[in-house]
């Protein structure tokens, strides 16, 4: 699974990130609303061009 995680302090979001990936899960830690509309919209795309 993958993961947007927004998070505006760094050190928190680095922090949160541990767990998500010992389990196996990709992250894409943002730090703002303008950064994760991108990457979902990016993720979007990738997605499409799978099927």
């Amino acid at each position: 699974m993958r993961i947007l995680l927004l998070e505006a302090d760094a050190m928190i979001g680095k922090s949160v990130q541990l767990g998500p990936k010992r389990e196996g899960h990709a992250v894409d830690g943002v730090r703002d609303g303008v950064a994760a509309a991108l990457a979902r919209f990016v993720a979007r795309l990738r997605a499409s061009a799978v099927r």
